[in-house]
């Protein structure tokens, strides 16, 4: 069985793309537009001919919206694990609770952000934002010292904005595509969408 490709865009909204195929999809950055702007990318693709039937669809991923978690250090020394979705992030005391707070970031941003998942430190404060759809389960345990954490309850993020993508124009190997964001509040997640190409 075949599995439709997913290729995803790379440094900006505007960046373009390449994906030669008949039938795929585009996921582009995240985004952040505000309601009723709109922008256009070119995605290059070696099957469109002159004359092509172009079919695209949208998805977008997080209609709920983010949601954020705050977990706060508490104590004077040692290491304490924060569990995020199931994995441990170990914490050390450094200093000051903000130095340590800092620092994790500083060490697990990266991997987190992987999972779609960013943390930022706030005066010994950590933010964790996920979709809300798919927020993980957050817990801390002492390791040594003791050093651990308060967290507080899930704050549900707004509704987000309604994105469409269409097809605006094309030419032997390539086309333009707009995403506009027709709703009420700004876009906070990648969108993406479905191309089929078929020749007259």
């Amino acid at each position: 069985m075949s599995r439709i490709r997913t290729v995803v865009q790379l440094t900006s909204k505007t960046t373009a793309v390449t994906c030669n195929a008949y039938d795929s999809v585009i996921q582009t950055v995240p985004l952040t537009d505000a309601a009723d702007t709109e922008f256009q990318f070119v995605v290059n693709n070696s099957v469109i001919q002159n004359i092509s039937a172009i079919l695209i669809s949208t998805e977008y991923p997080s209609l709920t919206g983010n949601s954020s978690r705050v977990v706060t250090l508490t104590g004077t020394s040692g290491t304490a694990n924060i569990t995020v979705g199931g994995v441990d992030y170990l914490a050390t005391f450094t200093t000051n609770l903000t130095t340590s707070a800092n620092n994790f970031v500083t060490s697990h941003s990266a991997a987190l952000l992987a999972l779609g998942i960013t943390v930022t430190a706030n005066s010994g404060a950590l933010t964790f934002v996920a979709a809300t759809a798919t927020f993980p389960t957050i817990a801390r345990t002492n390791v040594s010292g003791d050093l651990s954490a308060t967290i507080a309850s899930v704050t549900a993020g707004a509704t987000t904005g309604s994105p469409i993508v269409d097809l605006v124009s094309y030419v032997r190997g390539a086309m333009t595509v707009r995403v506009r964001n027709y709703g009420t509040a700004a876009l906070n997640n990648f969108v993406r969408f479905h191309f089929k190409i078929t020749h007259n």
